[in-house]
């Protein structure tokens, strides 16, 4: 992951280094001039990559898993399925393991978002 990401509006960080950050404010200031964007606005972070297990919550997964059976078995399904504590951390690392290892994250939410300007030895 890189140090630092770039935004021109400060929602979108999407630019991952330097070249692109010029080539999108020459384009949002419609110059071909770089010397024009000197004292323009641009927001810099720091990329933070979440966990998979910051996604996964056991408890609502189980009740999803009983409401489904409830909906076709009516009370026969009523209490199934019953774990204990110990079973749901058991299946949430389970399911965690399994995110890490086919489908990780692959998006970031940003930290330390600071406005800048570009100065001539940015350029």
């Amino acid at each position: 992951m890189n140090e630092k990401v770039f935004s021109l509006d400060g929602e979108n960080y999407n630019i991952t280094d330097r070249d692109e950050l010029i080539e999108g404010l020459m384009c949002l200031y419609n110059t071909q001039n770089k010397l024009d964007l000197i004292g323009k606005e641009y927001f810099e972070g720091d990329p933070v990559k979440p966990a998979a297990r910051d996604f996964v919550n056991v408890d609502s997964i189980v009740d999803s898993i009983n409401e489904n059976a409830y909906e076709n078995h009516r009370e026969w399904a009523e209490d199934w399925p019953d774990l204990t504590r110990e079973e749901k951390d058991r299946l949430e690392d389970l399911i965690v393991r399994f995110l890490e290892e086919k489908a990780p994250p692959s998006f970031y939410g940003i930290e330390n978002s600071v406005a800048k300007k570009i100065m001539a030895e940015d350029l």
